[in-house]
């Protein structure tokens, strides 16, 4: 949807589902919302354990805000690192304040069987800083994807 200019604000591993031809589907556009170019948000909106180190810490200093966009692209590769890693959620904590710590300095944790261009993948989709994250047309072509005989239905939806 983001080349429609929605952001989706909630993509966690529980709002992606499988279709009868086992492609995956985002679920529960409850919190999406139609973006202006260049638009940035302020308002928090999600689950925190998927949420991108800017919108983090734009809540935790009640100012600032963020790229919506790249924001939902962090979500994806938290939720698809959990798809690789048995529902493992990369980044945890004790309180909000951890949670917020271990997002902002820690890199997930590297899981030795996964394949090297999904942990590429990965890799470019939880950048911490989003002006050099990947965003969904790279994703769409990343050759992780790309590789696999389905790529051709999901770039043509």
């Amino acid at each position: 949807q983001h080349g429609r200019r929605i952001v989706h604000r909630d993509i966690k591993l529980e709002n992606v589902v499988l279709d009868a031809e086992w492609q995956a589907r985002l679920i529960d556009f409850g919190a999406a919302q139609e973006v202006r170019r260049g638009e940035r948000l302020s308002v928090l909106q999600g689950t925190p354990a998927y949420m991108a180190p800017e919108v983090l810490q734009a809540a935790a200093s009640r100012s600032g805000d963020y790229d919506p966009f790249a924001a939902d692209m962090w979500s994806l590769g938290i939720a698809l690192y959990c798809m690789c890693n048995g529902a493992r959620i990369p980044f945890s904590g004790s309180d909000i304040r951890d949670l917020i710590r271990n997002v902002t300095h820690a890199e997930p944790p590297q899981s030795p069987h996964m394949h090297v261009a999904a942990r590429e993948l990965l890799g470019q989709l939880l950048t911490k800083a989003p002006s050099h994250r990947l965003m969904a047309e790279g994703a769409l072509h990343h050759n992780w994807l790309t590789s696999h005989r389905l790529h051709q239905k999901l770039v043509q939806r």
